[in-house]
């Protein structure tokens, strides 16, 4: 891995090899890549120096051809400010583009699972790889295995007092999900687009609390001493030990859990904990909170359609179309731009789960006919 920190001092010296120049320009042939450099460069301009009217296309064209051009030739230090400004803004944001992470600062590929232990590195958890991740101390603090991280007893040499909690914090992207055992044995498993952030180690007398943004499946090791909450951007979720889904997305307008055995308690996030003041749900419900109201509601329902997604499959039932774009764009990693406003409004009852995005396309199309373009991971419809 070519370290971001000594990638640009070479940037703004100019001193670039061929092989960095290259490894960038491999780094932006991806078009979420491209998409987030585009956001940005949007951000910088805006709220750095206010020129409202720049074309963001003809932007990243042009940054494009002196890449291109740079293979060729060094620039000048000096003659390309713009491209160095939006460098600068990458790296001080700490960007989804250049992954910074305190002393140690590579170039990540956005679309792998990742992991920022507690001292802020980030590592990549490679699906074909096996790896040991080490604390502070040099002890042994989990084993990754595949799609697959386990915290439970790997080393416990790392019995040694624990005086505070850390967090470590895991990221699934966009077509892929992904396993976690904690160190107190609560299973997890991560849906696309998710992450959660835990504790390395539960501390005894401490509640096992979890942050999640995205949706997992979660099945809860008992403990009567020390309860278990997910906390989400709008609600907490507490229990003692059970198996419960929870999807709370920042882009969905709702978030809520489905519990499919034991018992949990749904309460807003900011309230504090009492028996009183939670909404007990018992197995087969969903409890849906909505965001801007916090109004919650419960409806008895088919577990297994909030719950298909851990084996593989999608199902929907009486689903807008508008819903569906959204799952399909987590699941299979594209991007879709529905420029037929009526299809957003049609229902769907359909399972999938070995179909490729162009078999499930021609399914939807022989229920609703829609015409579609399908490009680099783009789908346009018209």
């Amino acid at each position: 891995m070519i370290k971001l920190e000594e990638l640009i001092i070479k940037y703004y010296t100019s001193s670039l090899t061929k092989a960095e120049t290259d490894a960038l320009l491999r780094f932006l042939e991806d078009p979420k890549n491209q998409k987030l450099f585009k956001k940005y460069t949007r951000d910088y301009y805006n709220l750095e120096l206010g020129l409202q009217n720049i074309s963001l296309e003809d932007e990243f064209s042009d940054l494009w051809k002196e890449m291109e051009s740079k293979k060729r030739r060094q620039l000048v230090p000096g003659q390309y400010f713009r491209m160095a400004a939006v460098f600068v803004l990458l790296l001080s944001l700490g960007g989804l583009l250049f992954w910074y992470s305190g002393g140690s600062q590579e170039i990540i590929n956005e679309n792998a699972v990742q992991i920022t232990l507690g001292d802020g590195t980030v590592k990549v958890l490679e699906e074909a790889g096996k790896t040991k991740l080490v604390g502070a101390k040099g002890q042994v603090i989990g084993v990754q295995q595949g799609n697959s991280l386990d915290y439970k007893n790997p080393d416990d040499s790392s019995e040694s007092r624990q005086e505070k909690l850390t967090f470590n914090e895991l990221t699934v992207p966009y077509g892929k999900k992904f396993h976690l055992v904690l160190s107190d044995g609560t299973k997890i498993y991560l849906n696309s687009g998710s992450t959660l952030k835990y504790p390395q180690k539960f501390m005894k007398g401490n509640t096992r609390q979890v942050f999640l943004e995205g949706e997992g499946y979660f099945s809860v090791a008992k403990d009567s001493d020390h309860p278990f909450v997910v906390t989400t951007g709008d609600m907490d979720v507490r229990v003692l030990g059970t198996e419960f889904n929870v999807s709370s997305y920042n882009e969905d307008s709702t978030a809520h859990t489905v519990l499919v055995e034991g018992a949990v308690s749904i309460y807003e996030k900011d309230n504090k904990f009492y028996s009183e003041n939670g909404l007990v749900m018992e197995p087969g419900y969903k409890a849906e909170m909505n965001k801007t109201s916090g109004n919650i509601s419960l409806e008895k329902v088919d577990t297994e359609i909030y719950t298909g997604w851990t084996e593989g499959k999608i199902i929907f039932k009486n689903t807008p179309f508008t819903v569906i774009r959204k799952k399909l764009e987590r699941h299979y990693n594209v991007s879709i731009q529905n420029n037929n406003k009526a299809l957003d409004e049609k229902t769907y009852n359909a399972v999938f789960d070995i179909e490729s995005i162009e078999q499930v396309l021609k399914t939807l199309n022989e229920h609703y006919p829609i015409e579609y373009t399908y490009k680099k991971n783009k789908i346009i419809i018209n």
